[in-house]
């Protein structure tokens, strides 16, 4: 049903128009083993990390912080920005600064972390926290 709201009838690229962006997520290890290959695929325009997801598939569950983790999303970012390509991943403002000086170029953060962390700032704001 919820298609039907929607004119499918166009190509993707018809619907998004100039605004669109084509994404390639790694986040599964098999996908963080094959970079090089993703990398080589034309008109992509970001190259995103899925750190949540990564870890899981590591066997790693929760631990986006895990050392062998960190050590894949590492590599995973050396290699992309190495070929000149643009990186991404999600995170709330502070891990935003630090990917941004790190060269990671697109962030975004789940709205219940964008409200959580403001709902926290506005509560102390009032003196109620």
């Amino acid at each position: 049903m919820r298609g039907q709201r929607f004119d499918l009838s166009q190509s993707l690229e018809d619907r998004l128009g100039a605004v669109g962006q084509n994404q390639a997520g790694f986040q599964c290890r098999r996908v963080a083993q094959n970079v090089d290959e993703i990398l080589a695929v034309p008109d992509i325009d970001v190259f995103f990390i899925g750190p949540t997801d990564l870890a899981q598939s590591m066997g790693h569950p929760g631990d986006n912080e895990h050392p062998d983790v960190q050590k894949v999303i590492g590599e995973t970012f050396d290699r992309i920005h190495a070929a000149g390509l643009a990186s991404g991943t999600p995170g709330a403002a502070e891990q935003a600064l630090k990917n941004t000086e790190a060269g990671i170029l697109y962030h975004y953060t789940h709205i219940p972390t964008f409200m959580a962390t403001y709902g926290r700032h506005f509560m102390e704001t009032v003196g109620r926290a």
